[in-house]
C-alpha cells in the first residue's frame, strides 16, 4: 500500500509539472520559468523539440512529464500484484494505455 501511494503521488506530481508548463501563462507563474522554454514550455518546446526518429514522440518536458505519470500510474496499480506477475502485467498494462492512447488520439478523434 505504501508504493501504491508513493507511486500516486509521483503520478500526481508529473500531472501538475504538466500543467504548469503546458502553456506560457502558466510557465511564466511557475517555478520553471527561469529555465529554457524552448524545452520547458509545451506551447513553445513544439517548434524547437524535434521527434525522436521513427516515432511521433516529442521528448520535452511536458511529454516526459506525461509519459512518467502513465508510468507511475500502472506502477500504483502493480503494486499490489505478486513478485512473479509484475513484470507481464507491467508490459500489458503499458502495450494497452499506448495502443488505445494511439487508437483515440490518430484515428477517432481525428476529423
Amino acid at each position: 500500500m505504501i508504493f501504491s501511494a508513493a507511486f500516486l503521488i509521483l503520478a500526481a506530481a508529473c500531472n501538475a509539472l504538466m500543467d504548469s508548463v503546458e502553456y506560457e501563462t502558466a510557465f511564466e507563474k511557475s517555478i520553471f520559468s527561469k529555465l529554457n522554454p524552448r524545452w520547458w514550455c509545451k506551447s513553445i518546446s513544439w517548434e524547437y523539440v524535434k521527434f525522436l526518429p521513427f516515432t511521433k514522440y516529442r521528448p520535452d518536458a511536458w511529454h516526459l512529464a506525461k509519459s512518467s505519470m502513465v508510468v507511475f500510474i500502472v506502477l500504483a496499480i502493480i503494486s499490489a500484484v505478486p513478485v512473479s506477475a509484475k513484470l507481464p502485467h507491467f508490459v500489458l498494462l503499458g502495450l494497452i494505455w499506448n495502443m488505445s492512447f494511439n487508437l483515440f488520439y490518430n484515428y477517432i478523434f481525428r476529423r
